[in-house]
């Protein structure tokens, strides 16, 4: 992600998904934190974060 804009493309899409709720993405950062509810499942934030055009990096253990 580059810019805000990025961040809000991705919020929308995520917030449209039933049981996943974006607690917060940072453009500059690259990280995505969300809340699964209601039988959401990490495949399907892994799918939308895809399909909107993003990449996903491995998370870093630290």
């Amino acid at each position: 992600m580059t810019c805000g804009g990025c961040s809000k493309k991705l919020t929308t899409a995520l917030a449209a998904v039933k049981g996943v709720q974006v607690k917060k993405i940072c453009h500059k950062s690259g990280c995505v934190d969300v809340v699964l509810t209601d039988g959401a499942t990490a495949a399907q934030v892994k799918e939308v974060i895809t399909k909107t055009g993003f990449k996903i990096a491995p998370e870093k253990k630290s």
